[in-house]
């Protein structure tokens, strides 16, 4: 287990489960090797709480085996027992089978001994994520015994862009999205136009007393990034002489900081001392610019960028930064006469980390997220498709396109859809191979998610020949084998060279096996036939 801790709620009623308590999993891939008794049943828990003394004294999923009933069983419990599906199986009592889970949101799939093709595939939304454990449940007095071997976990990989410490996309409201809790207050009247990202931004008149209220949420180390559009003008010097942008400015000497319009500029001002820089391009023109403020409180370097450029540099103080109470958008945070903005603010993040010089121009636009994808296996000839689901968190969302990375020959995927298309040969077989599907949105820049999964292609049977007979003239006979490739009749009037051999027919039946007759073969003193597979 992932704490590799597991506790043990003691048995009642003939049942008993282990849980491993110090973990929460939601999408993961769960396994491990389960035998079982002549009576009673044994298997795994997964996504479990409010456990408490009894075997399905818990709320939670249990996917087993039984001996007795021959059965593999896959239900839920809450503080009783809810079964989903029993599925047919031959179980051999004290016989380890292998028992893996995967399970991503709602989609949950079972596999018994064979870990590539799924025993069971379904959707279930009972229970999104909780502790991981085993259980059984015997009825003939604790005499039938159960035991669990080589248990373990992995998390499926996400594409969860990082979270700032504070997001504020001013769609409609002045909530924080990132979850933090962070939410601003709003003081006078602003609107809400269409915005840069997203639907809307926040509209700021430049009278006195409207203006946006946030917390602090960083004072060391930090980025701040934002959208603006202005054609106004601020004051000079330092960047409290400016019109807030986002600011936390203190009155006197203070361990504070703001961003600011100076003149036509933006301005990124650090106090005690006060240290200023600017941009060396105005931002006043009535066009969105995209303005970011980084600082490390160790080194005291602070940086500018403007539309994901470094425009300015250089070292400031040093230290906690943290006089400010709260921050203000729109206005100088001391609500001083003449620092109120005329203009539009969008999208505004807060990080409690330093970006780099590569990573501001990811924070003009937000990547788009691409739904993990398991692992699978399919049969040579056969039809692979995997329907892929991205999300786009701006709103309206932005346009996605697909694209695959790195696939095996014949694979392809529709760059509007998603959708993965692919039919290995027969030449492929017995081997596993590596995808990666992308996700990029159409933003400035385009940004994008990847996910990865492999793929093993099961060997095929040989084709087989029998029944053959000849009757009025027509030699006909059954061609057998496993479904999914294309059955290839070709025939030769001599073996002398392997370009004698001519197709005659192709995929009579969509599954073997099937007769096939050749109405000509009369014309022929004689005749060779052969089934190949294809592709």
């Amino acid at each position: 287990m992932r704490s590799n801790s597991l506790s043990t709620v003691p048995a009642s009623a003939g049942g008993v489960k282990a849980l491993a308590t110090a973990t929460v999993f939601s999408n993961f891939t769960y396994e491990g090797n389960v035998s079982v008794g002549a009576v009673g049943n044994a298997g795994l828990l997964f996504r479990v709480s409010k456990p408490d003394i009894g075997a399905d004294a818990y709320c939670g999923y249990y996917f087993g085996i039984n001996a007795a009933a021959d059965q593999l069983e896959f239900g839920w419990a809450s503080n009783s027992w809810h079964s989903i599906i029993n599925v047919p199986l031959a179980i051999g009592t004290n016989t380890f089978y292998h028992l893996k889970v995967q399970a991503l949101g709602s989609h949950l799939r079972l596999f018994v001994t064979d870990t590539n093709t799924p025993l069971v595939d379904l959707y279930d939304n009972n229970f999104s994520g909780g502790m991981l454990g085993v259980r059984d449940y015997c009825a003939d007095g604790n005499q039938s015994f159960s035991s669990y071997a080589n248990l373990t976990a992995g998390e499926l990989a996400t594409t969860t862009a990082e979270i700032p410490t504070a997001w504020y996309p001013f769609e409609g409201n002045a909530l924080d999205a990132s979850g933090n809790g962070n939410d601003g207050v709003i003081t006078g009247s602003v609107t809400y136009p269409a915005g840069k990202l997203g639907a809307q931004a926040i509209q700021f008149s430049g009278s006195a007393g409207n203006y946006d209220t946030i917390p602090r949420s960083v004072s060391n180390h930090f980025t701040i990034a934002f959208w603006v559009k202005t054609t106004a003008a601020g004051g000079s010097g330092q960047w409290y002489n400016g019109k807030g942008l986002v600011d936390g400015e203190m009155a006197g000497v203070a361990n504070d900081f703001g961003i600011t319009l100076t003149g036509t500029n933006a301005a990124f001002g650090v106090g005690n001392p006060d240290t200023t820089i600017t941009t060396t391009s105005g931002i006043s023109d009535g066009v969105w610019h995209h303005v970011t403020a980084t600082r490390d409180a160790a080194s005291g370097q602070m940086n500018l960028f403007l539309d994901g450029n470094l425009q300015a540099t250089t070292t400031g103080p040093t230290g906690t930064k943290g006089a400010s109470t709260n921050l203000r958008i729109g206005v100088l945070r001391t609500l001083v006469a003449g620092t109120f903005l005329a203009g539009a603010i969008d999208d505004v993040q807060i990080f409690s980390r330093v970006f780099s010089a590569g990573q501001v121009p990811s924070l003009m636009n937000h990547a788009p997220t691409l739904a993990p994808i398991f692992d699978t296996s399919i049969a040579a000839g056969r039809i692979l498709n995997v329907t892929n689901s991205s999300t786009d968190p701006d709103a309206p969302a932005q346009s996605s396109t697909y694209s695959l990375p790195a696939a095996p020959a014949g694979a392809t995927i529709n760059a509007a859809s998603g959708l993965l298309v692919w039919r290995p040969a027969a030449a492929q077989a017995g081997m596993t191979y590596p995808f990666s599907v992308r996700v990029a949105d159409n933003g400035t820049p385009s940004l994008s998610a990847t996910q990865s999964f492999n793929v093993f292609v099961a060997t095929i049977s040989k084709p087989n020949l029998d029944l053959l007979s000849l009757s009025g003239g027509m030699f006909q006979f059954r061609v057998g084998g496993d479904s999914g490739p294309d059955y290839v009749i070709e025939s030769a009037n001599n073996l002398g060279s392997l370009t004698a051999w001519l197709p005659l027919a192709t995929n009579l039946s969509s599954a073997p096996p099937f007769m096939w007759s050749d109405a000509s073969s009369s014309n022929f003193a004689q005749r060779f036939y052969r089934v190949r597979l294809s592709p």
